[in-house]
């Protein structure tokens, strides 16, 4: 993501948990809602971590990853150690759009959205 596109992506990651952050920034990258609630610790490290990662999401993924305990497992797991569902995802998504009042309805609106962020 270049930063333009992490500039429309900000006004939704406000007042949010870092798992729901992440989720956000994952499907506005591309990532559907499915394989988010499959990624383990080390896939989501190897995501994060590279180069290309905008600073804002690697600040991010740095204090979510201090509660993934075992990068073998899933990267996000509900408190009682349940993997988040597709629904789950998705309701993080809705409440982001609701609390900024957009139109957009659905992440492939989503993703369009702040891909329009051209640099």
């Amino acid at each position: 993501m270049n930063n333009a596109q992490i500039k429309r992506l900000e006004p939704f990651l406000a007042r949010i948990g870092n798992k729901s952050k992440l989720f956000l920034y994952l499907l506005a990258d591309g990532y559907k809602a499915d394989e988010i609630r499959k990624l383990t610790g080390k896939d989501l490290k190897k995501i994060i971590g590279n180069e290309s990662t905008p600073s804002l999401v690697a600040d991010i993924f740095s204090d979510y990853a201090e509660e993934i305990s075992d990068l073998n497992n899933y990267a996000f797991l509900n408190p009682g150690e349940r993997k988040y569902s597709v629904s789950d995802i998705i309701n993080v998504l809705k409440r982001a759009l609701i609390s900024q009042k957009t139109q957009v309805k659905g992440a492939e609106e989503f993703r369009s959205y702040i891909k329009k962020g051209q640099g």
